[in-house]
C-alpha cells in the first residue's frame, strides 16, 4: 500500500486539473488560492477548509496578512 497523497482520493491533488476545479468548488475558492492553502497546509482537505477559513475571516476582519 502506497502513501503517496495522488494514491488517496481524500487528498486534494495540484497535479490532476478537473480534480482541482472540483475541490475549489467545493471549498468555494479559486484555484490560485487552493494551491497557496495546499502549499501552507498540505493535501488534507479538512486542513486546507480550515486554514481558507482562517484566511477569509482575516481577510473579513480587516487583519490580512502582517
Amino acid at each position: 500500500m502506497s502513501n503517496r497523497p495522488a494514491d488517496q482520493p481524500d487528498r486534494i491533488d495540484l497535479n490532476d486539473k478537473a480534480k482541482c476545479e472540483s475541490w475549489a468548488r467545493k471549498l468555494n475558492t479559486t484555484h490560485e488560492r487552493l494551491r497557496e492553502a495546499v502549499g501552507a497546509v498540505g493535501d488534507d482537505p479538512r486542513q486546507v477548509e480550515e486554514h481558507l477559513k482562517k484566511i477569509s475571516e482575516k481577510q473579513r476582519d480587516g487583519r490580512g496578512s502582517m
